[in-house]
């Protein structure tokens, strides 16, 4: 018993799990925020509620439709399509290996697939129609929201987000890379809309079940972090 009581102090007291802990608590109140965001959307979306805030702000990102526009739009979506994760991936394992931490590659890599396979599974559930393909730019088939897209793309560079708060030291280069992670997790998210494949609201969608995803995952890493830390120390107990 006295083995188990100075475990259970030292996860109150070890000031080293600080870390752990909080973000144990901010992804767990940010993932239930996305549930009900998430499902607080889905109603409206039922009860066709929508249409007012897609129609304005599709007819105000079309109205900006040139040649010039249409490339960076379609140079967004590239990045995230499956083709653009599969050349951005091999990039961050080899950095990742250079830094010794190559399993964060496979994490990002598990997290990017089960977030696609959420997608699926939440498209073929509410299963909303795509925008008439009259306004179409590029093809796109299947159901619309949430966007794939803005899904994978939020889970994907939100997780980059996260691994540079805790990994990269100097200031200016951790928040450069958050802030390009931003403006391409927006751009992506635009591009479908200005593409006419999506409505703003399957984006919308996207972004808050990508968030939830995110936050979910990096409860679970910190979870297991955790408990490995607090097994090694209780086998090092007398």
């Amino acid at each position: 018993m006295k083995k188990y009581r100075e475990l259970f102090k030292t996860y109150i007291n070890d000031y080293k799990l600080v870390p752990e802990f909080s973000t144990i608590i901010i992804a767990s109140v940010l993932m239930m925020a996305a549930i009900i965001c998430f499902y607080g959307l889905t109603e409206e979306l039922a009860e066709d509620d929508l249409k007012v805030f897609d129609n304005v702000i599709i007819n105000n990102i079309v109205a900006f439709r040139s040649p010039v526009i249409s490339q960076i739009m379609l140079s967004a979506t590239f990045i995230g399509n499956l083709v653009g994760y599969l050349l951005i991936i091999p990039i961050l394992t080899i950095f990742f290996v250079i830094r010794k931490n190559w399993r964060l590659s496979l994490e990002i890599t598990i997290v990017l697939l089960l977030s696609s396979g959420l997608n699926i599974i939440l498209k073929n559930t509410i299963e909303r129609q795509r925008p008439p393909e009259a306004g179409h730019l590029v093809f796109a088939e299947f159901y619309s929201f949430p966007s794939g897209h803005a899904m994978s793309a939020i889970t994907f560079y939100g997780f980059i987000v996260y691994l540079s708060f805790i990994l990269i030291k100097k200031t200016w280069l951790k928040y450069g890379i958050i802030l390009l992670c931003i403006l391409i997790t927006g751009l992506i998210g635009v591009s479908r809309v200005y593409l006419g494949v999506h409505y703003p609201s399957d984006i919308l969608a996207g972004y808050i079940a990508g968030l939830g995803w995110l936050m979910f995952c990096i409860l679970i890493l910190n979870l297991i972090t955790l408990s490995k830390i607090k097994l090694t120390e209780s086998n090092n107990l007398p």
